[in-house]
């Protein structure tokens, strides 16, 4: 985004903080900025009329922490009194505010405005970005002494980490970033997925004689993660943390494209597209245990509350029984399903279904029994945000996002995995840790942010260049744009 000649943005967002989910919010205009080329003014409109004859029109910004770092005074105000336009703050870090419009003084002073903005940072040395997921690595080591006096008794800790943080792939180089460019860690060829985990290791030690000593190291956090190269038809294991994790690159099928790991972090599966098989790879002794075939295609592979392994791909969604290792239902889907996860509270699968020739898109009260059809031309025009309710066979349409900004001309489309990435943009959704009812979609160049339970898009914007990878979490909206090797952190938690 360092190369748009304006960094404005527009968006519509949610005026409440995102822990009162159940408030109706009203639609605004607010603005994204990027820290790299902020904008030398802001508009913000106001709900009641500001009235020009008043003593001051003021905009106050406040930050997460409810701190108040820029006050500034109306350039302009409209002559209806909608909106006034102020000097843009400068000096602000990244983060999500929230204005207010006062005017008059004292006694007098009124609120006739409140309107969120974001600024992102954008940061376009990660070169290729591709793949993104957010870690928090941590190690705690508390020791305990106790005997004679002389022992010094007592109890210290140490704490390590903690700091959320971005790992991206970056495809062209076959390389891993944590956190920044300035920590790669080398991986397969064309690596795509990442998914950090925790491997929940904890040791002790102890100490005899007559001062006793007991240390205890915790490991929490993601310390490990796994990497899909679809080049190199494998996944590495590279430790991202304090903890020591052994490197592994393990082979699996042709062309895997995702993976979901269990919850235990015991076990990966990982969906291979060229060879239409899903492998399931044992976490602890780094090896593929079983290999299963699917239907055509697979493309997304996920869990449900209750462990079900499920998979998807070109026009299906099947659930596989881990137990006996065999699929055990599957359901046919109109269009191919270009990523999935699973919501607990729509007790289904939020799926992003791409348009394949002249397949049909999912409908609301689908039952995902219809015939699909697909033609060679890979005429794909839309993309639709869908649940797929696998207690009732039955499917419920969101949202549809157009595609302005096909991905041919990426010098990663000859490495892609299958034809319709180079035309379509895949979307990815992911529910946030906090809230399960929103998630975040990105199609070509635009992404958006939503509730699952109504569709109310609580945020959106464009980006001049295609996302090609997307992560929301509680606070923070991660994406990726390899074509100008940005990645962009988007703080989202209003005060």
């Amino acid at each position: 985004m360092g190369t748009s000649p304006n960094p404005k943005e527009d968006f519509t967002c949610w005026q409440n903080t995102p822990n009162n989910p159940d408030f109706i919010p009203t639609d605004v205009s607010p603005q994204v900025a990027f820290d790299t080329a902020l904008p030398s003014t802001i508009q913000v409109h106001s709900f009641a009329p500001i009235n020009a004859a008043a003593p001051a029109t003021q905009l106050n910004v406040y930050n997460t922490s409810f701190q108040n770092p820029a006050t500034l005074t109306a350039e302009s105000i409209a002559s209806n009194g909608s909106y006034a336009t102020f000097p843009y703050p400068q000096g602000l870090p990244a983060e999500a505010y929230i204005t207010t419009i006062t005017t008059g003084s004292g006694t007098n002073l009124n609120t006739v405005g409140m309107e969120p903005f974001f600024i992102a940072h954008n940061d376009t040395s990660f070169t290729s970005a591709f793949g993104v997921d957010e870690a928090a690595p941590e190690e705690t080591v508390t020791t305990t002494t106790t005997g004679l006096p002389h022992c010094g008794s007592g109890t210290t800790k140490s704490v390590v980490g903690g700091t959320p943080l971005p790992i991206v792939t970056l495809p062209t180089l076959g390389k891993l970033a944590v956190g920044s460019m300035s920590n790669l860690i080398p991986v397969g060829t064309t690596p795509t997925v990442v998914i950090a985990y925790n491997r929940t290791k904890i040791t002790t030690t102890t100490s005899g004689g007559t001062c006793y000593t007991m240390t205890t190291t915790a490991f929490t956090g993601a310390q490990a993660a796994l990497v899909v190269n679809t080049g190199s038809n494998n996944v590495s294991i590279v430790g991202i943390g304090q903890e020591y994790v052994p490197s592994a690159t393990i082979t699996v099928g042709s062309q895997p494209v995702a993976a979901a790991i269990n919850s235990a972090e015991t076990f990966a599966y990982v969906a291979n597209y060229g060879s239409n098989t899903i492998s399931e790879i044992n976490l602890q002794t780094m090896q593929v245990s079983r290999t299963l075939g699917v239907q055509t295609h697979p493309t997304a592979v996920s869990f449900d509350a209750s462990g079900n392994l499920w998979v998807s791909g070109q026009g299906f969604l099947s659930e596989i029984n881990l137990t006996n290792w065999a699929v055990q239902n599957t359901l046919a889907i109109d269009g191919t399903v270009t990523g999935m996860t699973y919501d607990a509270k729509q007790n289904g699968f939020v799926a992003a279904v791409q348009k394949n020739g002249t397949a049909t898109q999912p409908v609301n009260g689908m039952t995902m029994s219809a015939p699909v059809l697909f033609s060679p031309s890979n005429d794909v025009s839309y993309s639709t945000t869908a649940v797929f309710n696998t207690t009732t066979n039955s499917t419920t349409t969101l949202n549809e996002t157009g595609d302005s900004a096909p991905y041919s001309s990426s010098p990663l489309a000859s490495q892609l995995a299958f034809a319709g990435q180079t035309a379509f943009n895949p979307p990815t959704y992911t529910s946030t840790y906090a809230l399960d009812d929103i998630a975040a979609s990105a199609s070509g160049n635009s992404f958006t942010i939503f509730t699952l339970s109504t569709g109310k898009v609580l945020l959106s914007g464009t980006t001049p260049y295609p996302i090609r990878g997307i992560k929301l979490t509680s606070g923070m909206l991660y994406m990726t744009m390899p074509e100008s090797n940005s990645l962009i952190t988007l703080p989202i938690q209003l005060p």
